[in-house]
C-alpha cells in the first residue's frame, strides 16, 4: 500500500505537471496574444496525443498479460516506460514549433502510458477484494494529490529554473520506477504457460464484447461521459485563468497551484473516508452517482462568475466529489471486469473511455467556447457529467 501511494503520486506528476501548466506555456509561447489560437492548438496537440495514448494502453495491456519474465510481468515495461519517458521529456524540452512539440508530446504521453497501465494492473494483481476500495481509494488519491503537486511543482519551477524542468520531470519520473520494482518486486511469470501474440488477439485487445459483459459495457460508458465532461473543464484552467478570469501569466502559474491544492485537500480526505467506508458497507454505485453529481454542482459558481473566487469554490466542492469518484469507480471497474487472466488487456480497453474523451474533448470544448464563450463550457461539462451518473444504475456485478 506504501509503495503504491508513493509511486503512483510522482507518476501521477508527470502527465499533470506537462498538461496542466507546461504544455500550455508552451502554446503560450507559441500564441502570446491570441487566446482562440492558444486553445485550438493546445486541443489539437491533445487530441492528437490522446489517439495514440488510446492505442498504447490496450496493446501494452495485452502484452504485459503474456510477457514472461523472472522480473513478472509488468516490470520490463515500467522500467522500459521509464527511461523513454527521460528522453522524450528532454527532447519537449528543446521543441519550439508547433510540429516539435506535438510529436515529443506524443512521445512523452505513449512512455507515461506503457507505465501507467501495467502500474495499475498491479492492484488488481494482487489486492483481494475485501481490501479494494481502500487500494482503490490509494490510487484515486495518486492521481489527485500527484496532479495537484505536479501543477505547483510545474508552475514554481518554471518561473525559477524555466525549461529545464522538462528533465528534472523525466529524472523524477524513472526515479521513482527503479525502486518500485525493487523493492516491491513481482514474482517471476516464467511458469506461465506461455501465450502467442498474434492478428487476432492484437485485435481483441481493443475489445470487449458488451453483450457478454452488459456491467463491463455500462461502466465504460459512464466513465467515458464523466471524462467527457470533466476534461473539458479541467484542461483549460490555465487559460480559463488567463482569459476568462484575466490574470497575468505568472499570476497564473502561482494560482493554478493554489487552486490545484484546494482540490488536494477536499480530495484526499474524500477519498480515504468513502474508500473505507465503501469496503464496510460493499456498495459502490451510491457512492459513485452521489460524486458525479458533486462534480455537477462544483461547476456552478464559475459559470456564474469568472473570478478567482468563484475557482476557489469549484476546486473545494470538486476535489470532495473527485476524490470520491476516483477512489470508488476503479474499485467498481475491477469488480466487473470480465478474466481475471485478462486483467490489464480488460484495464487497457477501459482506459479508452479515459483517453477517448481527451481526444474529443479539448477540440469540442474549444470550438464551444470558440463559438459561445467560456460560460458555455461549464454547461456543457454539467450536462455529460449528469448524464454519466444515470449510466452507472444498470450494472449488476457490483452493489
Amino acid at each position: 500500500m506504501a509503495s503504491l501511494f508513493i509511486t503512483g503520486t510522482v507518476l501521477m506528476a508527470l502527465p499533470s505537471g506537462l498538461a496542466g501548466v507546461l504544455l500550455p506555456g508552451k502554446t503560450y509561447g507559441l500564441f502570446p496574444t491570441d487566446a482562440v489560437a492558444r486553445d485550438a492548438t493546445l486541443a489539437q496537440i491533445l487530441a492528437v496525443s490522446a489517439i495514440f495514448t488510446l492505442l498504447t494502453q490496450p496493446l501494452v495491456g495485452m502484452l504485459s498479460d503474456r510477457t514472461r519474465s523472472r522480473m513478472g510481468r509488468r516490470a520490463p515495461f515500467l522500467l522500459a516506460g521509464g527511461v523513454a519517458g527521460l528522453v522524450f521529456s528532454y527532447g519537449l524540452q528543446t521543441a519550439n514549433s508547433v510540429i516539435t512539440v506535438t510529436v515529443f508530446w506524443v512521445l512523452v504521453q505513449i512512455a507515461i502510458n506503457v507505465v501507467i497501465g501495467p502500474f495499475q494492473a498491479t492492484v488488481a494483481d494482487r489486492v483481494p477484494y475485501s481490501r479494494r476500495g481502500i487500494s482503490s481509494s490509494l490510487f484515486g488519491v495518486t492521481s489527485i494529490v500527484g496532479g495537484t503537486l505536479g501543477a505547483i511543482a510545474a508552475g514554481q519551477l518554471v518561473n525559477a529554473v524555466g525549461d529545464p524542468v522538462y528533465i528534472i520531470f523525466g529524472a523524477v519520473f524513472l526515479a521513482v520506477i527503479l525502486p518500485f520494482v525493487l523493492i516491491n518486486p513481482d514474482s517471476s511469470s516464467t511458469p506461465l504457460a506461455r501465450e502467442r501474440v498474434t492478428l487476432r488477439s492484437f485485435a481483441e485487445s481493443f475489445w470487449v464484447n458488451p453483450r457478454r459483459n452488459p456491467d463491463f459495457a455500462w461502466a465504460f460508458v459512464a466513465r467515458f461521459l464523466m471524462m467527457l465532461g470533466y476534461w473539458a473543464v479541467q484542461v483549460f484552467v490555465f487559460n480559463l485563468l488567463l482569459a476568462y478570469v484575466g490574470l497575468e501569466f505568472v499570476e497564473v502559474n502561482v494560482q493554478i497551484g493554489v487552486v490545484g491544492m484546494i482540490t488536494m485537500v477536499g480530495a484526499l480526505l474524500s477519498s480515504i473516508v468513502f474508500g473505507r467506508i465503501s469496503d464496510r458497507i460493499g456498495r459502490r454505485k451510491p457512492l459513485v452517482i452521489g460524486a458525479s453529481i458533486g462534480m455537477a454542482v462544483a461547476l456552478v459558481p464559475p459559470l456564474l462568475s469568472p473570478s478567482i473566487e468563484a475557482f476557489y469554490i469549484w476546486a473545494a466542492i470538486n476535489g470532495i466529489a473527485f476524490g470520491t469518484y476516483m477512489a470508488i469507480d476503479m474499485a467498481l471497474i475491477i469488480d466487473v471486469l470480465p478474466d481475471p487472466s485478462r486483467i490489464a488487456k480488460d484495464l487497457g480497453v477501459m482506459n479508452i473511455a479515459t483517453v477517448l474523451p481527451q481526444a474529443i474533448g479539448p477540440v469540442l470544448a474549444a470550438m464551444i467556447s470558440a463559438a459561445f464563450g467560456y460560460q458555455a463550457l461549464f454547461v456543457w461539462a454539467i450536462v455529460w457529467v449528469l448524464l454519466a451518473s444515470l449510466f452507472i444504475l444498470p450494472i449488476r456485478k457490483s452493489r
